[in-house]
């Protein structure tokens, strides 16, 4: 009898331990300190510390749509609490029967540092297409976002009377709450996002006149606020490592910073651009696998086949070897970031040759950034999404280490046809980009960079290597000021 009382007694202080334990967790959970006041205060959610208003309705209605028709939708988000918010914009509920999905496409414009991304193929089921969109107190972000069936030169009748629709949504930013950032303070990253340009336009890739200055874009990886620099050799984006010169390209999807090889200084002074010894970027050319920076069973049958990762490319060892040489035990280094080997099909005409989508074999085959003049950060293929140890990506890489794209030279303001000398990128050694070009029925081509202009080579062609790494997001600013005579030196 006494060990059935005391057997009751335990049971209720264990009800009354776990309740307690949960009242403590949860008020844990609902409060965040935040810089400046001397106390927690309570989350409140996002709906509390937003106004959130559509012109017309959330809802996005597209049916028996013509070929070069569109409709913009107009809404605002005011942020009307004291603290910053970080917020992502969400198309719910979509219905999209287009055969073929590239014909339907969106823009996002908005001021205020709101998102952009410019044109991009809708998606086929729900997708949060912007997102990490910060908004300061008593803000308001004003939003055009342009819907349009594209009129194009190929045969559309497939998506005639085809029906879109979707509601846009606004939710909180997963893993940040009230008064967080994305940033540490004196951090290299905290310096990117303060400086980057208030005012975005979209940028037009054909005008040589170049505003310098740190931009954004939410054409990535699922839609995240992403900053690049963009513009002449004045722009304070030069980071010094291991006597090591680098330049600063842009942030990526998880915030960590991605720079390019610029030399090796000696007394003040960046000396030769491009590693010591020029390469082919593959040993063979004659079939389509030969464009990437992997690469699987040439002359298949199929593009999955040719496309796939078990071949590492020529330069791929050159670089993973430079790597182990030089950095492989710095831990300012990242192995937890995408290199986009963007190796999606594109059909497109090319001196009065026809260029397909089979991409295998020796088919004539066009990639995508060949025919693209919106340029993106988005990596369109899983397939092509390569790292070393990074969630929602082909775990293939031994080193966390890879080669500018076609897109990131455009975003850094490269015109095309054009000698670029005062880029920040320009140097008269030629080098190669890790985008593909084309398949000729003979040659791969890849991008390359030729005297500040950009160029297509035959992948077997000798050129240079400008290695491209990414450096954490804590990495803190010792000293410098990025300029050329003084680089940052980072903790």
């Amino acid at each position: 009898m006494n060990r059935y009382k005391f057997g009751i007694i335990f049971a209720v202080l264990g009800i009354i331990f776990s309740s307690l334990l949960m009242i403590i967790s949860t008020y844990a959970y609902f409060t965040v300190p935040v810089e400046g006041e001397s106390k927690d205060i309570a989350l409140m959610t996002f709906n509390d510390n937003t106004d959130i208003i559509f012109e017309d309705t959330s809802n996005v209605s597209i049916v028996n749509f013509y070929t070069g028709e569109e409709i913009t939708k107009t809404f605002t988000v005011t942020n009307t609490s004291k603290y910053p918010l970080y917020y992502d914009i969400l198309l719910n509920n979509v219905v999209n029967n287009f055969e073929d999905p590239s014909d339907l496409v969106y823009e996002i414009s908005s001021n205020n540092k709101g998102a952009y991304r410019n044109q991009s193929i809708m998606p086929k089921e729900n997708e949060i297409i912007a997102s990490y969109i910060r908004i300061e107190p008593q803000v308001t972000q004003t939003y055009n976002m342009k819907i349009k069936f594209l009129e194009t030169n190929k045969d559309q009748t497939s998506n005639m009377n085809k029906t879109f629709s979707s509601n846009i949504k606004l939710v909180p930013s997963k893993g940040l709450n009230v008064g967080e950032n994305v940033y540490k303070n004196k951090t290299l990253l905290e310096m990117i996002i303060k400086s980057s340009i208030s005012s975005f336009d979209q940028i037009n890739f054909s005008n040589e006149e170049i505003v310098d200055g740190v931009y954004y874009t939410n054409s990535s990886n699922d839609g995240i606020t992403t900053y690049f620099y963009r513009g002449s050799n004045e722009l304070n984006n030069n980071v010094l490592i291991d006597n090591i010169c680098y330049k600063i390209l842009r942030t990526t999807e998880n915030s960590n910073i991605r720079l390019i090889y610029n030399g090796v200084y000696n007394n003040g002074v960046c000396e030769k651009p491009i590693l010591e010894d020029k390469t082919s970027f593959n040993l063979k050319s004659d079939y389509n696998a030969y464009v990437g920076y992997m690469y699987g069973d040439a002359n298949s049958s199929s593009y999955k086949n040719e496309h796939n990762n078990y071949n590492s490319s020529r330069i791929k060892k050159l670089l993973e070897k430079w790597y182990d040489n030089n950095l492989k035990n710095n831990n300012l280094i990242v192995d937890d970031t995408i290199y986009c080997s963007n190796r999606e099909t594109s059909e497109f005409l090319l001196k009065g040759v026809l260029y397909g989508t089979k991409g295998y074999s020796n088919n004539n085959t066009g990639y995508i950034s060949s025919n693209n003049e919106n340029y993106t950060y988005y990596c369109h293929n899983l397939n092509d999404r390569l790292s070393k140890n990074y969630n929602g990506s082909m775990k293939v890489l031994n080193e966390s280490i890879g080669l500018i794209t076609l897109d990131e030279i455009m975003y850094a303001g490269f015109i095309q046809n054009k000698q670029n000398i005062n880029n920040y990128l320009y140097t008269t050694d030629d080098y190669w980009t890790m985008s593909p070009a084309y398949y000729n029925g003979f040659n791969a081509y890849n991008f390359s960079v030729i005297n500040g202009k950009i160029n297509k080579n035959n992948v077997t062609d000798e050129l240079g290597i400008r290695p491209v790494i990414t450096i954490s997001k804590n990495a803190i600013i010792k000293s410098g000021d990025g300029s050329v005579t003084s680089p940052y030196i980072l903790e």
